[in-house]
């Protein structure tokens, strides 16, 4: 199949600024292909945000190409590096020049090191040929490992330590993007045209599939169907068709869900290190409907029990499923009390905005009276000026 569109813009000059990549990327609608699918613009314009606020003495933006698969029966990224690899260079020479990177790293995994040596052939022929030059390219290769190719196990293994966990990569300027967005960035930038597909692993076979193709009709008389990768996939819906952030298709297992035997098996085998039986006891006491904010803020509400679980990080890989006897779907429970979380949190956010509403609104009325006693008062004192004349 024709991976991308007819050219739909003008080639954009290496030479532009940072505003104008990012419109481009906009308007290509280029988003994360890892499976997250986040606008890559907003990542790049945090990361440049982060850059103006730091002092000349401070390292500069660093940008990660991510080649590395989170879980098994997912080849995207090898299809891709090894039909397109060209394009993925070209992708990440013109965003390393755009955000003025050092040094920037592409990091392969097991499956996909092979290809290192190429890559980096290609990399050298961008490197004779650009104006401005292009930085060195580091390559990275790590080792087989669940979840490997997480946004925080690809930095682990980099060297890359942030500053607060708790914020994004890119607002700490460190931006990491898969290989198949830069290929997408790529070409937008160099040809003006957009991606029209992805690399999608059907049944476990990996071939190119145009967007918008109906989820059903990959594989035919299976139902339910699993969109993601057989750790951390979810239930399709029948009505579903391939986007940008599908990266595998299969007939989805049942789950036993059996009860928990506090085997302890999941703990030593988290990626992110938390422990998912203690994770999973707090999500399970979660009220069915988002608790009230007062509730929410108590010290020993569920909310407040699922962060000191450690919630946030948990990166939805999907491997304690795989390693728990009793066969309980424990990411779906994770996932759930994201999403309840994700609505306290609005809540939160919502009572902080009225609040502050309020307080300008008393501002204001304060404002207000004051300058309606100054203009009595003004008006008071002219009367007398007029009596003590008389």
């Amino acid at each position: 199949m024709r991976v991308f569109s007819e050219p739909r813009f003008e080639p954009l000059p290496v030479t532009a600024p940072l505003g104008a990549v990012a419109d481009r990327l906009t308007a290509a609608e280029v988003t994360g292909m890892g499976g997250g699918g986040y606008p890559t613009a907003r990542k790049l314009t945090a990361a440049w945000r982060w850059q103006e606020t730091q002092s000349s003495a401070t390292p500069g933006i660093r940008l990660f190409a991510n080649g590395v698969a989170c879980e098994p029966g997912i080849d995207g990224d090898l299809l891709a590096l090894a039909d397109h690899g060209d394009e993925v260079m070209l992708g990440l020479a013109r965003l390393a020049q755009a955000l003025q990177v050092a040094a920037p790293c592409l990091v392969l995994g097991h499956r996909t090191k092979a290809q290192a040596g190429a890559l980096q052939a290609r990399w050298d022929q961008l490197a004779r040929e650009a104006a401005p030059p292009l930085p060195p390219l580091r390559v990275l290769a790590v080792p087989d490992a669940p979840a490997a190719g997480a946004e925080p196990m690809v930095l682990q293994a980099a060297g890359c330590v942030l500053a607060n966990l708790a914020n994004p990569p890119a607002t700490q300027g460190v931006v990491v993007l898969n290989v198949i967005t830069l290929m997408a960035a790529g070409r937008a930038l160099t040809h003006g045209e957009v991606m029209t597909g992805r690399p999608v692993t059907v049944a476990g076979q990996t071939r190119w599939q145009a967007f918008g193709q109906p989820l059903a009709a990959l594989v035919p008389d299976a139902a339910p169907l699993r969109s993601g990768g057989p750790w951390s996939g979810r239930e399709a819906q029948a009505e579903e068709r391939t986007d940008r952030t599908t990266l595998a298709v299969a007939p989805l297992a049942a789950s036993r869900n059996d009860p928990c035997i506090g085997c302890a098996r999941c703990a030593p085998a988290c990626p992110a290190g938390i422990d998912p039986e203690a994770l999973w006891h707090a999500s399970s006491t979660l009220p069915r409907t988002p608790p009230t904010l007062a509730e929410a803020q108590q010290p020993d509400s569920a909310i407040a029990r699922l962060a000191s679980a450690g919630l946030d990080a948990c990166i939805e890989c999907g491997y304690c499923n795989v390693v728990c006897p009793s066969g309980i779907d424990l990411l779906q429970g994770f996932r759930t009390a994201k999403r309840r979380q994700a609505a306290v949190l609005a809540l939160t956010q919502n009572a902080d905005r009225s609040a502050a509403r309020f307080r300008r609104h008393e501002a204001r009325q304060v404002a207000r009276a004051t300058a309606r006693a100054d203009r009595r008062s003004a008006r008071l004192a002219q009367r007398r000026s007029w009596d003590t004349d008389r």
